[in-house]
């Protein structure tokens, strides 16, 4: 180290008095290791800078990713919810081109059928419910498409909804936070 610091030139400084006042050995190190040290300083910044971006990037492609696979849990939510409505207005219509008046046999077959029928559309309902209350489909985009649905397919299936022993809560807790303005995620809380 003492050879270092002789080899180093020791510069003359101005002072504000108009004299001169050479820096020692010392203050010339000190300052060149700070500037070294600012120096890695600035570096450091310019690489977290370019790292932000990069994961900025990054987090926005994996909010696209995240935006496309809920669509498709959307879509195929929904297309399941449709075949299962299709299924009820099948049978509907098959109980009604009955010739005559029907026997009980044949009522309570087309009751026992209608009643499955439903029983699967509310359990499709229902999962697409327990989603937007656990907020795995965001509330804010899809809302306004089935606002309106949930208070309609309770009072046509309300029987389905026995009270205490309800089994599609998740449909009528979404359906009340709705009602309360409240989001779908208190409705879990």
């Amino acid at each position: 180290m003492e050879g270092l610091i002789r080899i180093i030139p020791t510069p003359n400084v101005s002072l504000t008095n108009g004299g001169v006042k050479k820096m020692s050995q010392y203050e010339v190190l000190s300052l060149i290791i700070s500037s070294l040290g600012f120096g890695g300083a600035v570096m450091a910044i310019v690489f977290a800078q370019k790292q932000l971006v990069k994961a900025a990037k990054a987090n926005s492609e994996s909010e696209k990713a995240n935006s496309i696979s809920t669509l498709a849990t959307v879509l195929q939510l929904e297309d399941i919810i449709g075949d299962r409505m299709r299924r009820i207005d099948e049978i509907r219509r098959t109980l009604g081109t009955i010739q005559g008046t029907p026997t009980k046999a044949q009522v309570d077959a087309y009751q026992a059928d209608l009643d499955g029928a439903v029983h699967s559309y509310l359990n499709a309902m229902d999962r697409l419910c327990a989603c937007f209350l656990r907020g795995t489909i965001p509330e804010d985009v899809y809302k306004e498409d089935y606002v309106e649905l949930l208070p309609r397919t309770i009072e046509t299936y309300e029987k389905y909804f026995g009270g205490v022993n309800n089994r599609y809560k998740n449909i009528t807790d979404l359906r009340d936070c709705w009602r309360n303005q409240k989001p779908a995620i208190s409705g879990r809380q």
